[in-house]
């Protein structure tokens, strides 16, 4: 990685005295403090809607992000031989533990003020104004599908791989909650939810998960990614976390209904909301996730990594099945 020229420096109102590279980033110290300075694989238009839904969030009470700092065009990036680069400041601090129950609580309760925080967004740039909104009850929909043609086309295989056979042997069970979650989600049931996001102009993170969640040494969390926010159905985020904290902690009832009641007290869940989570977290996403790359690869000779991400969900299958049987009973 070369050095950053000092036009790019100037360009954002600032003299650099020291910098060095780190995790493919600059850590620059400045008349304005320590700064981070790093090239965006984003469009101008993406960075651009960046600014403005942290711009909004500040404005509406939500102060745990770091904001972009603006260049002499007033724009929140300088572009420098064809590349992207921004700013923002530069705060000590390590990724949450997801094994901590206190800092899983603290997350919830801060991506519920972000979304209240994140209502009524209409300062979208022009370009990304017609981004539409995945309607996830259609994509599950395609994975239901997808599982049954997949177990069709192994069992017509005569010479099975170990992932077919491991698939043969296991793919009834998750094959079963995938039917039992389409009586919570289906096309029908989530489009309401997208309508609502629409109506209150709602911003979902997009990658709220441990490496965007930073605990600082003060102890205070700062939330970091939001390349990807967007108008969404906001319960998208909260089910995003949910399923990697859970994967973590063996599928504990326990603590799923903790993530749940902390994010509740916050900003609480509908009844719409409510039959959507229950239906996602009960979709065996991991495993849908890797029918849905095996029925679409061309190389199947290569099924050593398949049969490995196979065998990782089913270590802890038992888990996610219990935690599933309790959910139904709710």
């Amino acid at each position: 990685m070369k050095m950053i020229n000092n036009d790019i420096f100037k360009n954002f109102k600032t003299t650099v005295r020291r910098c060095h590279k780190f995790r493919g980033m600059y850590v620059c110290e400045t008349d304005m403090g320590t700064k981070i300075i790093r090239i965006s694989k984003y469009s101008p238009e993406q960075v651009e809607m960046e600014y403005r839904i942290k711009a909004h969030l500040i404005e509406n009470g939500f102060n745990h992000l770091d904001q972009l700092y603006t260049s002499q065009e007033g724009t929140p990036y300088v572009k420098y031989n064809g590349l992207i680069y921004v700013m923002t400041d530069y705060k000590k601090g390590q990724t949450v533990d997801f094994y901590n129950k206190e800092d899983i609580k603290n997350a919830m309760q801060i991506l519920a003020s972000l979304h209240i925080a994140g209502q009524c967004f209409d300062n979208v740039p022009k370009d990304l104004s017609l981004r539409k909104i995945k309607n996830l009850g259609e994509v599950y929909d395609k994975r239901y599908r997808e599982t049954i043609k997949l177990r069709k086309r192994i069992e017509n295989t005569s010479r099975k791989t170990d992932f077919e056979i491991l698939y043969l042997k296991n793919s009834n069970i998750y094959q079963e909650y995938q039917e039992k979650s389409k009586e919570y989600i289906n096309p029908i049931s989530y489009k309401k939810l997208i309508d609502t996001a629409k109506g209150n102009k709602s911003i979902a993170h997009g990658e709220y998960t441990y490496h965007n969640i930073i605990k600082l040494d003060n102890d205070s969390m700062e939330i970091k990614g939001f390349e990807e926010s967007a108008y969404n159905v906001q319960i998208t985020d909260l089910v995003y976390i949910t399923r990697r904290i859970m994967q973590r902690n063996q599928w504990d009832v326990d603590l799923l209904l903790t993530i749940l009641e902390e994010y509740n007290k916050v900003r609480p869940i509908s009844a719409d909301e409510w039959n959507i989570i229950k239906g996602m977290i009960i979709f065996p996403e991991r495993f849908s996730k890797l029918c849905n790359e095996y029925f679409n690869s061309r190389r199947r000779w290569n099924y050593n990594m398949f049969d490995r991400k196979f065998t990782k969900i089913l270590g802890y299958k038992d888990d996610y099945i219990n935690c599933t049987n309790e959910i139904l009973k709710w």
